[in-house]
């Protein structure tokens, strides 16, 4: 059962790679379009930023882990697949709770190290803005990609991270936003305002107050915020 079920969540993740490798040309094109060249010349500069934060992402000296404060039982059960079966070191337990949000630094767009972030809709499904749009997608973080944060909003509850997870998934099948500086459209969306929107609409919560580039979401940035705290991580090892 181990053994097809880890064959199964590589298929998975394997046709998720495919699709999103299959369109990054396409993505290309609609980045360039949308974006002005002051926009251009405004990532240009804060370049060095980003990638300072990007490459923090991993320091497991800058990662206080805490036990979640909102889940049943602190969410303290058993993880189904070992560090050494994943072949990565983790610390915490995996999230399944409606709400928090999932954060990876292993995607980039343009040659840009912005990485990727979702949203736990239920225990095996997420919400997350791909370059095909906003969708569903298997809660598979753990063997989709090599690092992985999964982060809580301090001051929101259990049932308040419910239900940004179902703003966000009222959001599917709306494209992707992709001007990355237009944060305040609610018609298309990219993966990290997407979360961002949710609490922005729903409680008026700035959840990434200290952008690392001005009217950006930047998904490694969300990690760092003084209102968040991160209840997993996992690093490749």
């Amino acid at each position: 059962m181990i053994k097809l079920k880890k064959i199964t969540t590589f298929v998975v993740a394997m046709s998720i790679a495919f699709t999103i490798t299959g369109i990054k040309s396409y993505a290309s094109t609609n980045v360039n379009s949308v974006m002005t060249n002051n926009q251009k010349k405004v990532l240009q500069q804060y370049q060095g930023n980003i990638d300072k934060v990007y490459n923090s992402f991993e320091d497991k000296n800058e990662t206080k882990v805490v036990k979640d404060p909102k889940a049943v039982n602190n969410n303290l059960k058993v993880q189904e697949v070992t560090d050494e079966e994943l072949g990565k070191d983790t610390e915490g337990v995996y999230p399944t709770r409606s709400g928090v949000i999932l954060v990876t630094r292993d995607t980039n767009i343009l040659g840009v190290h912005y990485g990727h972030a979702g949203i736990v809709w239920t225990p095996s499904t997420t919400v997350e803005a791909q370059l095909s749009g906003v969708g569903r997608y298997p809660n598979t973080w753990q063997s989709r990609y090599k690092t992985v944060k999964g982060i809580t909003v301090k001051d929101t509850t259990a049932d308040q991270d419910k239900e940004v997870s179902d703003w966000c998934n009222n959001q599917v099948g709306k494209p992707y936003n992709y001007n990355f500086f237009n944060i305040n459209t609610r018609s298309s969306f990219y993966c990290s305002q997407l979360v961002w929107a949710a609490y922005k609409d729903l409680y008026g919560m700035d959840i990434d107050p200290k952008k690392t580039v001005p009217s950006m979401i930047i998904p490694v940035d969300l990690p760092k915020q003084a209102d968040i705290e991160t209840v997993f991580a996992q690093w490749d090892e």
